[in-house]
């Protein structure tokens, strides 16, 4: 037994793989198919590699046509989708038209809708044809329409005469063939019932019915003259037809990737059903504010119309303004450069306040400044008054060369003399500086106004008269600049 044991496994293993290359392989290399053998009545335009539908998704083509024995037609569907390879009992497959142009497509029901609670009916009963598991539908569970110009054509010669031959001899015809009568209504109970369906909603629309009608005709009115256009239309569309069949391959290929793509577009409609359940919110609250919101529109408008001439006046002003604006452009390219050049100072300027703020200089500045002011002024009964004295000679003013009687020697040892002479312009004695006499007049006595006046025709006298007038201006903007400096660094107070 301990010797049998691994030689009978290895023969299970060894009839596994069979069944699985068996299965997989069914001699064409479609492992994957699932083939359907189905019974019509009658198979026209059907050919290999028409396509098979459910639910209008492509779910593989037609295989093989055939006619059995008893001259049914036989298609054989091979169903490529693995998703729709198990067909049940009441399964149902029907030939319909794809196009106007008589293209035709098999549409089949793997199985009927039914309760989530109930059983599912048992599989298709299955046969070998040709070595081939085919799953047989049989003709009670197919369906092949009459065509519409099948219909129209028994109305013409000779299809009218042939009908009349064949209605008067329909009942000799049916006697020895009541298995072929019995087969056919059965082919036609689904059409039946779906005809029976159909005209009970008619009957309770006949007034729909008869105001399509109306529509119908006032709507094909404009088509009936335009028949060229209608032509060309169709004879367009069969072209369109014809290209999409040299794409057939494109085609099943984006249906082949169809399902995946409505997979994956799932999330994205939940969330997008999300936002719609959001947006029907805000849409009702938006709708409780609208009345509110119409109100403050209409008052608006009142606002409006009285802000016409106010807005109108302001844009007036504006344009005075921009006038304005570019007259003064100038202005501030200086005041710009001025700022510019001025920035080295004012750095300065802010760093010496920084130290006189944080030190305390501003406070010791003051007390300097009244203590100096304390000790210089003096009270008496009568008031205040200056300890101060200034005496002006001819030794006050500044000069380059030695003046008599205006030398002071303070070494130790030395003799200090100086000596007032009785004018300053004796005390010149003819060598000063013409700045020198001009300050020895005025310090004589006289008027700076008559020194000018008197001196203002001589030459040697411009250039101290000039450096007087500069020093003169240059004190006069001396109050501007300090308050420009004042501002810069905080304002004056």
């Amino acid at each position: 037994m301990r010797r049998l044991l691994p030689i009978g496994l290895l023969a299970l293993l060894l009839a596994a793989v069979v069944a699985t290359v068996a299965s997989s392989d069914d001699g064409d290399g479609g492992g994957d198919a699932y083939r359907v053998r189905a019974l019509f009545g009658n198979a026209f335009a059907l050919s290999p590699g028409t396509e098979v539908r459910a639910a209008g998704a492509r779910i593989g083509t037609v295989e093989e046509l055939d006619v059995d024995a008893r001259r049914r037609a036989v298609v054989v569907l091979r169903i490529d989708d693995r998703g729709f390879q198990r067909f049940r009992r009441d399964a149902e497959c029907r030939i319909l038209p794809q196009s106007i142009i008589g293209e035709r497509y098999v549409e089949c029901t793997p199985t009927q809708p039914r309760d989530p609670d109930s059983p599912a009916p048992p599989e298709l009963r299955a046969e070998e044809h040709d070595g081939r598991i085919q799953h047989v539908l049989p003709q009670d569970r197919t369906v092949r329409p009459i065509d519409l110009d099948l219909v129209a054509n028994m109305w013409e010669e000779p299809q009218r005469l042939r009908l009349t031959v064949l209605l008067n001899e329909l009942g000799a015809g049916l006697a020895a063939r009541g298995e072929d009568l019995d087969d056919a209504l059965r082919a036609a109970l689904p059409g039946l019932r779906d005809t029976n369906r159909v005209l009970e909603i008619i009957a309770g629309q006949t007034r729909e019915l008869r105001q399509m009608a109306t529509d119908g005709e006032r709507a094909l009115r404009p088509v009936a003259d335009a028949r060229d256009d209608l032509a060309r239309f169709l004879a367009r569309v069969a072209d369109f037809q014809g290209a999409v069949a040299d794409r057939n391959p494109e085609v099943d290929e984006n249906l082949r990737r169809l399902p995946g793509t409505l997979r994956e577009l799932r999330p994205s409609m939940r969330r997008l059903t999300e936002l719609s359940r959001e947006t029907e919110r805000t849409m009702a609250t938006l709708r409780t504010a609208a009345p509110g919101a119409t109100t403050l529109l209409t008052r608006l408008r009142t606002f409006s119309d009285a802000s016409t001439g106010p807005v109108r006046r302001l844009g007036a002003a504006s344009e005075r303004g921009r006038t304005a604006l570019l007259a003064v452009q100038p202005s501030l390219r200086r005041l710009e450069t001025l700022l510019t050049d001025a920035a080295p100072i004012l750095t300065m300027a802010r760093q010496l306040l920084e130290s006189l703020r944080e030190t305390g200089g501003t406070r010791r500045i003051l007390d300097y400044s009244f203590f100096q002011g304390m000790a210089i002024n003096g009270f008496d009964d009568v008031g205040h008054f200056l300890r101060v004295g200034l005496i002006l000679t001819r030794c006050s003013s500044y000069a380059t060369v030695p003046i008599a009687d205006c030398v002071s020697d303070l070494t130790p040892g030395a003799k200090a003399g100086t000596q007032l002479a009785s004018t300053a312009l004796e005390g010149l004695d003819g060598k000063g500086t013409p700045e020198q006499e001009l300050v020895a007049r005025v310090l004589d006595g006289e008027r700076a106004a008559d020194v000018k006046r008197d001196v203002a025709g001589d030459r040697r006298y411009a250039a101290p008269l000039e450096r007087a007038r500069r020093t003169r201006d240059a004190m006069r903007g001396q109050g501007d600049l300090e308050k420009l400096l004042r501002s810069v660094v905080g304002g004056s107070r």
